[in-house]
């Protein structure tokens, strides 16, 4: 990678040296962040789903997020994203606890 500066504030970061663990300490704060506000709302829904009905909501949710960016520009809500690959994630790692 050339030498990329960008200034931050009043410093100067050259991005060849940036790392992503260098953002995984902020994304993992944000992603508790959202994590929290998605149980409020939803509560432990998360556990009581079948393995096809999560499946199926994962898709949904990711078909719904890019069909609004595609129309209207919405951001992508890359937490709500990341959250839902972890609730995949802990069910692929725990099969005895999430049954197929």
């Amino acid at each position: 990678m050339t030498s990329v500066t960008k200034q931050v504030g009043e410093i100067t970061v050259d991005l060849k040296d940036l790392s992503i663990w260098d953002f995984l300490g902020n994304f993992l704060v944000a992603l508790e962040a959202q994590l929290r506000k998605d149980v409020l709302r939803c509560e432990d829904l998360w556990k009581e789903v079948t393995w096809e009905g999560q499946t199926g909501r994962i898709y949904e949710r990711f078909d719904a997020y890019r069909e609004t960016f595609v129309k209207d520009g919405t951001p992508i809500p890359w937490l709500k994203i990341a959250g839902l690959a972890m609730i995949a994630w802990i069910r692929e790692t725990n099969p005895e606890m999430f049954p197929k």
